[in-house]
């Protein structure tokens, strides 16, 4: 199974979706489709950590890589998911600098953190081969695979882009373009002026640092556009909403 950060490293574009329905079967059914990630979602959904372990299950059976959008920042927040085996958390409504620099400390093993330590499910409970080459190997690597990836979807976080993308442990940045249009008094306006500059400000940041940029993408089309844009990573719509809007054509088209 090849990792989302191998992916980015190799100058791969990978495409993902958002997980809403808190399903395995989705999860799955996803995974067949061809895409390279998903994100569980658990700011905007009504599920927990036990529906996003089994999603991360199957994620590791059917060798697509499992990325969870956690509600706010918080140790426990950062510590759970990973456990279970997310390859990389997305945090939404980052502000400021400092936040950043909490994720990494929640997020990353020393040097560069203090995650907390204990064999769970992502090493197989201790009983797996991840210690094979000891501790601080396994550490030292996770650190390396593990994304920490910040929403700039706040005007705090447009202005101090530069700051933030700077803090070391910190992968890359997910623009959420719903909530930074909102933010910025333009909602879902993404052909203002204004907001095309914003996003390639972001862009044109975070690839002086080296760092990739995913973008939100309700359709084929726009991922497709972000993509030629420079973007790294697209995630395309969800697993709700391409549920819907395929039986609403369904509907549509026999009641024609």
């Amino acid at each position: 199974m090849k990792l989302i950060s191998d992916r980015l490293k190799n100058g791969e574009k990978p495409i993902g979706t958002f997980l809403n329905l808190g399903s395995q079967t989705a999860a799955e059914c996803v995974a067949i489709a061809g895409m390279d990630y998903f994100i569980v979602d658990l700011e905007h959904s009504p599920f927990g950590l036990a529906e996003a372990a089994d999603c991360i299950r199957m994620a590791k059976l059917k060798g697509i890589s499992p990325l969870i959008r956690i509600p706010e920042i918080s140790r426990a927040n950062i510590l759970k998911h990973l456990d279970v085996g997310a390859e990389g958390i997305i945090i939404p409504g980052l502000k400021t600098r400092e936040e950043a620099e909490k994720i990494v400390e929640y997020g990353k093993y020393t040097p560069l953190g203090s995650r907390g330590f204990c064999p769970t499910r992502v090493c197989e409970f201790g009983y797996g081969d991840a210690f094979a080459n000891g501790i601080l190997e396994y550490t030292r690597k996770t650190n390396e695979e593990t994304m920490l990836i910040p929403q700039c979807e706040t005007l705090e976080c447009l202005a101090d882009i530069e700051n933030i993308v700077s803090v070391e442990g910190i992968s890359g940045i997910f623009i959420g373009p719903f909530d930074l249009s909102l933010a910025m008094g333009i909602p879902a306006q993404f052909d203002r002026p204004e907001f095309k500059e914003a996003i390639t400000k972001v862009l044109t940041v975070c690839h002086e640092k080296n760092k990739p940029v995913f973008i939100f993408a309700p359709n084929k089309e726009t991922a497709r556009l972000r993509l030629e844009q420079g973007f790294d990573s697209v995630t395309v719509n969800g697993d709700l909403n391409v549920m819907t809007e395929a039986y609403m054509e369904i509907v549509k088209s026999i009641r024609a």
